[in-house]
């Protein structure tokens, strides 16, 4: 029987492991990959999007002024294009420049982040706790600016308390 659960026990652990190992290292405007392990001891708010997405187009700026308020702070944002690789680096700086938003741009044109947590509709914003574990499965969707800045402060104020 120890035996048993010994095995038991290893079959566990390295069940678990892929989750420990997890790695978000994606590409940047730049050329630079960006390794959001990195980034741990700081909370990440990751928010996928594609040019071709009107509600990623309302979003962004909203997005970005949360992220204005938490300047000084241990919380890292960035925005994930999802977009093909036939939309250039150029395109989605220019993009971004005409929403007024100063976030890092990563991309990830297979959605391969999002396809882990097996949520495939965009805008989705996904929050990585300062172990860089997801809080949740990526929230899906943008509707009411209010009740997303709202939302996502109420979340960033929580992970933040000591």
């Amino acid at each position: 029987m120890r035996k048993i659960f010994a095995l038991a026990l290893v079959v566990l652990a390295l069940y678990e492991m892929p989750a420990q190992k997890r790695s978000f290292s994606l590409l940047a405007l730049d050329g630079r990959t960006v390794d959001l392990t990195h980034y741990r001891g700081q909370v990440v708010v990751l928010s996928f999007g594609a040019t071709w997405c009107p509600p990623c187009r309302e979003e962004l700026p909203v997005l970005q002024k949360i992220a204005d308020h938490y300047t000084g702070r241990p919380v890292a944002f960035f925005w994930i294009s999802i977009d093909d690789p036939e939309v250039s680096n150029d395109q989605l700086r220019q993009f971004v420049s005409r929403l007024g938003v100063r976030l890092p741009v990563l991309r990830d044109p297979e959605a391969r982040i999002l396809q882990e947590f097996k949520t495939d509709g965009v805008p989705a914003l996904l929050i990585l706790d300062r172990n860089g574990e997801p809080i949740g499965a990526p929230h899906v969707g943008f509707a009411d600016p209010e009740s997303y800045r709202s939302e996502l402060m109420k979340t960033l104020d929580a992970l933040l308390k000591p």
